[in-house]
């Protein structure tokens, strides 16, 4: 029980899978029990592809566990950086933006959409910005910039 003997649900948001090749060595019929025996409520699928989602769905289904689908990417923005993402799906649109979003990336080069692309198919997903993701550094270097440029308007005034 959570703080006023409200119960708190269990929810797994950034699962990736074995399907995602190199990326993860967990498999699906493994996640199950486990997440049984979390008591979990809901589990989200963030493979950088969408391969092993059709399974993923069915176990999920057949456990009584809420399936979310989700995707892991990376936009590339204007000024050749590259901002690492998650998108979820909130309804069949979205997903089907999912799939949009996973064909572009595949015939890019370094696998990056643009972010002209992202906000083309964003409808009904949510992104989500994982800050831990390659230990933050995209983000340390974006706040060196910004302290860089309060520096020098300082020293301007």
């Amino acid at each position: 029980m959570g703080k006023g003997g409200v119960t708190m649900a269990v929810v797994y948001p950034q699962i990736r899978t074995s399907a995602d090749l190199l990326k993860s060595t967990i498999r699906i019929q493994e996640l199950i029990p486990f997440l049984k025996q979390q008591k979990a409520e809901a589990c989200a699928i963030v493979n950088s592809k969408l391969y092993g989602l059709l399974p993923f769905i069915a176990a999920m289904k057949e456990a009584k566990i809420h399936s979310v689908i989700g995707l892991y990417t990376i936009v590339q923005l204007e000024n050749d950086k590259q901002l690492p993402i998650i998108l979820y799906a909130k309804t069949n649109v979205g997903y089907k933006n999912l799939l949009k979003i996973t064909s572009a990336q595949s015939i890019q080069q370094n696998n990056a959409i643009p972010l002209r692309w992202l906000l083309g198919y964003h409808a009904d997903c949510i992104a989500v910005i994982p800050v831990m993701d390659a230990k933050g550094i995209w983000l340390q270097q974006e706040q060196q910039q910004v302290q860089q440029r309060r520096c020098e308007a300082i020293q301007e005034e």
